[in-house]
């Protein structure tokens, strides 16, 4: 499977940021080099406040589709969606290598040249450790991706606030 996801930020509401870099212990709050009271409070940061969010799933991962490929249909799904349903016009997603950047850019200038969303939109990429927003959905896909293990109990702290959706993807 492969997952990709957003926090739908609302600069009218409070956001659970500040709380975040209090759990943070490095330069960033990233799910995989957390300890587990450090996922499960956390997750009741980001589950008591008013964020939404919305993953991507990509599964089952067929034979011949490489994770890029997943991601690049998944990333297609996840800007259609923001765009359409929450009327978001600009995405951030946490910088990769170059070229794989430049593949979300590509996958996102097909999506505006077709219609599916506004010319308008925007994709940038930021760094995890300069850009706190992104700590959120990390947060939320590292606890939906141990939930899909058997360890639900950060997921159910979250999952009242997530819109999932599920695509296949092809080759």
């Amino acid at each position: 499977m492969y997952l990709l996801g957003a926090y739908l930020h609302d600069d009218a509401l409070p956001d659970p940021i500040s709380p975040l870099k209090k759990l943070a212990r490095g330069p960033k709050l990233h799910w995989r080099d957390s300890v587990p009271h450090v996922r499960k409070e956390a997750c009741r940061v980001i589950g008591s406040s008013s964020a939404r969010h919305l993953i991507v799933l990509a599964s089952p991962l067929v034979h011949g589709a490489h994770e890029e490929q997943a991601r690049q249909q998944a990333l297609m799904t996840l800007v259609t969606i923001l765009a359409c349903d929450y009327d978001v016009g600009r995405l951030v997603l946490e910088h990769r290598q170059r070229k794989q950047d430049d593949k979300d850019q590509a996958t996102v200038a097909i999506a505006r040249q077709s219609g599916m969303i506004s010319t308008r939109f925007s994709l940038q990429h930021a760094y995890g450790d300069e850009e706190p927003h992104l700590w959120v959905p990390d947060q939320v896909l590292g606890a939906y991706g141990d939930a899909r293990t058997g360890k639900t109990t950060n997921w159910n702290l979250l999952a009242a606030s997530v819109r999932l959706e599920t695509i296949q993807p092809t080759r």
